[in-house]
């Protein structure tokens, strides 16, 4: 991972460490698989690995409202939504936030 997605990833998940351990184990280990650019949001998928013997997530669960950042020598507002499903950290999504 780059450094953003990184530091996006570690952010999500440190607020939800307590709730579902299983996935802030995950951030060390994350794998970029490919990355999808369109037009307004990066998709960063992430190698599928075998889900945890246990979870306490839901089976698809999206993280982050509230991670949010600037980029750019314009200060681009950009905002972050990690996916995972199974318990397992998939994709994260790097999205224009241009209050719209």
């Amino acid at each position: 991972m780059n450094h953003l997605e990184r530091q996006a990833v570690e952010r999500i998940l440190a607020g939800v460490s307590d709730k579902y351990p299983e996935l802030a184990s995950q951030a060390a280990a994350l794998v970029v698989a490919s990355r999808r650019f369109t037009g307004v949001a990066v998709f960063t998928d992430f190698e599928r690995r075998a889900s945890p013997q246990f979870t306490t997530a839901p089976h698809s669960l999206q993280l982050g409202d509230e991670v949010v950042g600037d980029v750019g020598s314009d200060e681009l507002p950009v905002g972050f939504v990690l996916y995972a499903d199974d318990g397992t950290v998939t994709t994260l999504e790097c999205f224009v936030d241009d209050g719209l």
